[in-house]
């Protein structure tokens, strides 16, 4: 842990959590419409601004972010990025689903009562199960790449930069749990001023809600750090990020109406949602943790 090094990421971390919050509260507290979407959309990108700042440049030996996208060699590992996150966010509603069997709604009263504000929805022109049908094909094949644009603000950051040098640092176990928290912490105004992810009301909010989330940037951050260790190739938790964020809230459009409050599911974020993605977390680390002893074990030979 050199002075060099301890100075970047001091920069790094001024930039990307100092900045996204400030952009998060501007959004918030100057306007709930237009600003907001778009101050929220630029603090994506400071964790990108942070790290091209702390190390002078993007490039590989500045940054030791890999930039090549070795879809022959690693195909399997673009795909597993493209249709993993559907699959964890199935199972983990389906789980949800089997326990509160009581809040399942078949007719989509939740997703109807969305996209009813302001008579914004048109029954007739589309029924509403067409409509959640179109949105899921589109959230499993074009959305991932749409989202790309904006998940890549936010990899280059926390998986390119700040979680290899806090591996380098503290070993696989302990930068997975630090680095989870500090994703989480990017996105604490949120989810105490306008209920990020968790809605509002529930059980001890916001404190709950600033837990759970930590619980679910931990399991999918270790994905996405595993995934790209894996491939060596940056775009690949880019594309799973953009997945992410395309089919992680389907979830909810099958709860009932009126539903405010939802930090134990069926979304990924949701706490009972999120156990298999943690299980299969863990699962990666181990693996992670194993190679980082044989490499350390081949070093002293």
């Amino acid at each position: 842990m050199n002075k060099a090094n301890k100075k970047k990421m001091a920069v790094y971390l001024l930039i990307a959590l100092g900045g996204g919050w400030l952009l998060q509260l501007a959004g918030l507290f100057l306007n709930y419409g237009m600003y907001y979407s778009i101050m929220v959309t630029a603090c994506m990108f400071t964790p990108l601004i942070g790290t091209v700042i702390a190390c002078r440049g993007f490039r590989f030996k500045r940054t030791g972010i890999y930039w090549h996208v070795p879809i022959k060699r690693h195909f399997k590992w673009f795909l597993m990025a493209l249709w993993m996150p559907a699959l964890m966010t199935f199972i983990g509603a389906i789980l949800y689903f089997c326990i509160f069997r009581n809040q399942f709604d078949s007719g989509l009263g939740y997703f109807i009562s969305i996209y009813n504000v302001n008579g914004a929805y048109d029954a007739q022109a589309m029924p509403a199960h067409m409509l959640v049908m179109i949105q899921l094909v589109t959230a499993v094949t074009l959305a991932p790449f749409m989202n790309m644009v904006f998940a890549l603000g936010e990899e280059v950051g926390w998986r390119g930069f700040m979680t290899p040098m806090l591996k380098e640092w503290f070993g696989c176990k302990k930068a997975m749990v630090l680095s989870g928290i500090i994703w989480a912490a990017f996105h604490y105004p949120l989810i105490i001023f306008a209920g990020y992810e968790y809605g509002v009301g529930y059980f001890g909010a916001p404190a709950t809600g600033m837990v759970a989330m930590i619980l679910f940037t931990f399991s999918l951050g270790t994905l996405l750090s595993y995934s790209y260790e894996k491939s060596q190739s940056i775009w690949v938790p880019v594309l799973a990020h953009g997945a992410v964020n395309a089919v992680a809230g389907a979830p909810l459009y099958f709860m009932k109406a009126g539903t405010t409050s939802y930090i134990l599911g069926p979304h990924l974020p949701g706490v009972i949602s999120v156990i298999p993605t943690f299980i299969l977390a863990l699962l990666c680390i181990r693996n992670m943790s194993k190679k980082e002893m044989y490499n350390k074990a081949e070093k002293y030979t």
